[in-house]
This record gives C-alpha cells, sequence and structure tokens, in this order.
C-alpha cells in the first residue's frame, strides 16, 4: 500500500495502512520523541547539601548517591574498610564488589614488596 509521508511528502510503501512515516523520517520522529521524553523525565538535579561520613565537610553532590566531598575522602573509608575486611575470613573478601578485591589485593602486595 503507498502512502504519503506527514514529514517530508514522499511515497511510503507498506503494508499497513495506517502507516505515517517513511523509513528515515520514522527514526528522526522516534529520536527526537525519546529525545523530548528523555529531557522530560531524566534531568533530575541531584545538587543536594549533604555532609561528608568522613570529614564531616558540608558539601553539594554531583550524583544522587555521592557519600563523600572528594576522592581522598573516598580513599580514606576505602582503605580503613580494606584494612577491616583484611582481618576477616576469605568468604569476606569474595562477597565484595570486584574494584574493591583489586584494591585491597594491590595493598597487600604493597604490604609484602615493603617487607
Amino acid at each position: 500500500m503507498v502512502n504519503k509521508c506527514i514529514r517530508c511528502g514522499n511515497d511510503c510503501y507498506s503494508k499497513n495502512k495506517n502507516t505515517k512515516y517513511c523509513k528515515e523520517c520514522f527514526i528522526k520522529v522516534k529520536n527526537e520523541r525519546s529525545k523530548k521524553w528523555n529531557e522530560l523525565n531524566c534531568k533530575k538535579n541531584y545538587s543536594i547539601l549533604r555532609i561528608c561520613k568522613n570529614c564531616d565537610k558540608i558539601f553539594i553532590t554531583r550524583s544522587h548517591n555521592q557519600r563523600y566531598c572528594s576522592k581522598e575522602c573516598r580513599k580514606i573509608i576505602r582503605s580503613k574498610y580494606a584494612n577491616e575486611i583484611l582481618s576477616k575470613p576469605k568468604r569476606m573478601f569474595k562477597a565484595l564488589p570486584d574494584k574493591m578485591q583489586h584494591d585491597i589485593m594491590m595493598k597487600i602486595v604493597k604490604k609484602e614488596l615493603e617487607k
């Protein structure tokens, strides 16, 4: 069945009589709709005042789950947590995320090299 594209006016061939757009225009319209939807629904302001869990300094967050004011504070807390984990059984170590496991292993290697 041949229909006229609403957007560009070209003929669009389809088995469906309700087709409004040609293939090229359909992709463009779909992208425009998704951009509009994202602008309305996905732009959330995460700028919230919080207190750093390490140094008790007040800071403005850049994401919804930010807990520390800087990378340095986050590293300090991670190193404290890593030292606690090193004293616990291996099953606790295996339950950690891969990145934390890697960080802890690097600390162990550094301590061994210093000896």
